[in-house]
């Protein structure tokens, strides 16, 4: 009768060690912090001139900003950056050649997540204007034409 008093105990022990190990994995579960990606969305070109644009976007936390562009689609290799965090990004690009498409894609930093947007690998694109020195020399142009001037 020992014995069988003493096999209960076991069988009860075991059950309560599982019950413990199962209430324990629901309680990791339940305080798991819940991660969060970086997201990036909003991603536009503006301000486009002939040798300048600006692109913006926008991300659900402060972080880095950089854009990597070119005009080759399989070598993007201009990069314009700015570590200041923030959630509204706006850069810069200058130097750009006129009536030239660019290709682009942007991404964003915080200390402990990256991500970025190629457009599902699109990537985004803008086409610079005429030069204002061209735009300026076909003005004169056309208007000594229109006056009858040389």
């Amino acid at each position: 009768m020992v014995g069988k008093n003493n096999g209960a105990a076991k069988s009860n022990w075991t059950l309560i060690q599982r019950k413990l190990l199962a209430l324990f994995v629901i309680l990791l579960f339940v305080n798991m912090p819940i991660v969060v990606a970086l997201d990036i969305s909003s991603v536009t070109s503006s301000d486009i001139t002939g040798s300048d644009a600006v692109v913006t976007w926008n991300t659900d936390e402060e972080a880095s900003s950089s854009i990597y562009y070119g005009t080759d689609i399989s070598d993007l290799n201009l990069v314009e950056s700015n570590s200041d965090t923030v959630s509204e990004h706006s850069l810069a690009l200058s130097g750009l050649e006129s009536e030239t498409e660019y290709y682009y894609y942007v991404e964003s930093e915080t200390a402990n997540d990256s991500a970025s947007d190629d457009n599902s690998g699109d990537y985004y694109s803008f086409t610079t204007d005429v030069a204002e020195e061209a735009v300026t020399a076909e003005e004169a142009s056309e208007t000594a034409e229109t006056t009858g001037e040389s």
